[in-house]
């Protein structure tokens, strides 16, 4: 792994530029590809918070997925599938030159660092993920019922009538999401208030657009004060038809990789 050093750089892999930073390079450890959540979120705050502590005993690649954060879009918005994140990962790989790599990925892409590991594990020493979202019904069923419990005033009402109302899980907790405030998602997603606006901070002070997340105002769907106008954004179309770990879990990811596999099943904070 010698000659790789550390700094920014881009990687075009099919016509988009991909965002990338290497640090730590000197330890000349296999290097931790951060995988950020989302989809469309960006690893600034990681950058600025986990990351320096993970740096002082290896390398890291912080990596940001096509059409997130400081990478471009694709020019086709329906280029955004489970398959083709996949295969960026393994181009980004190729390009650095790192013969293997250990996915180290969080939320979203705890499930993208997953696929890839099932798709390349040759490529794979070893796969840390935290507070992965893989087991669908488990995720839904968290943030339902978290919103509900977390949730205050009239807007608790709100949320326990989404929660035990019609239509799907994955349906219900869309709504949920439309309706809930900006407090109720701190508590939900951070033990800690401090971290909570340190994270916000970040958010802000980054100016990076969150391309899964936008309201209908512009901003972050997470920051912004919108409340029912809020939706998902229109310029990226997430697609993830048919991937592995949605059809059957992670139990088959567990049972087919031959590595070892840390799993954080947490809060993200």
């Amino acid at each position: 792994m010698n000659g790789h050093a550390d700094g920014e750089r881009t990687v075009e892999v099919d016509s988009v530029r991909h965002w990338c930073r290497l640090a730590g390079s000197r330890h000349g450890t296999t290097p931790l590809v951060i995988a950020q959540g989302g989809p469309g979120d960006n690893l600034y705050t990681f950058e600025r918070t986990i990351g320096p502590l993970l740096e002082a005993f290896t390398t890291l690649v912080y990596y940001e997925q096509r059409g997130c954060g400081r990478s471009a879009p694709h020019a086709d918005p329906d280029a955004y599938s489970m398959p083709l994140l996949v295969t960026d990962l393994e181009a980004l790989r190729g390009a650095l030159g790192f013969e293997r790599v250990i996915p180290l990925g969080f939320s979203f892409g705890g499930e993208l660092a997953a696929e890839y590991a099932l798709a390349y594990p040759g490529r794979v020493e070893r796969l840390i993920l935290q507070a992965p979202s893989i087991a669908s019904p488990l995720r839904t069923a968290t943030q339902l019922m978290g919103f509900e419990l977390l949730a205050e005033g009239d807007l608790r009402q709100q949320m326990r009538a989404i929660a035990r109302g019609p239509g799907t899980a994955e349906e219900r907790t869309a709504r949920v999401w439309e309706r809930v405030d900006t407090a109720t998602v701190d508590r939900l997603l951070f033990h800690n208030a401090d971290a909570a606006r340190l994270n916000r901070h970040f958010w802000r002070e980054s100016r990076l657009p969150n391309s899964g997340t936008e309201c209908s105002s512009g901003s972050q769907r997470r920051q912004c004060r919108c409340s029912t106008s809020c939706r998902r954004s229109s310029r990226r179309r997430w697609s993830w038809p048919g991937y592995t770990t949605a059809t059957w879990g992670w139990k088959h990811v567990e049972t087919s990789l031959r590595l070892f596999s840390t799993v954080v099943i947490c809060q993200h904070w």
